[in-house]
């Protein structure tokens, strides 16, 4: 059953399990990128984490859904892995 404390929900499937996810509001101390069609989270998760795994992390910290809605030149964030997972 989704959480209604959370606004902006991510939704990442898990066989009939719907993970929603809190909003992240304060981002001006996080890293970024701009998107590049050449580019995939699992990657930018290997390369920041070390660990392909992680690739929710970046996406639910952003708000993306599908990884083919983002845009060429977006903003994508990449927060630091126990901020997210502290508060998940």
């Amino acid at each position: 059953m989704a959480d209604s404390r959370y606004k902006n929900k991510v939704k990442i499937e898990r066989g009939n399990e719907i993970l929603t996810f809190p909003e992240f509001n304060n981002k001006k101390n996080d890293q970024s990128i701009l998107w590049r069609n050449d580019m995939q989270l699992s990657a930018l998760a290997y390369r920041y984490y070390n660990d392909a795994k992680y690739w929710w992390v970046i996406a639910m910290y952003n708000n993306i859904d599908l990884e083919k809605n983002i845009k060429i030149g977006q903003t994508i964030y990449i927060p630091e892995l126990t901020k997210v997972l502290n508060k998940v």
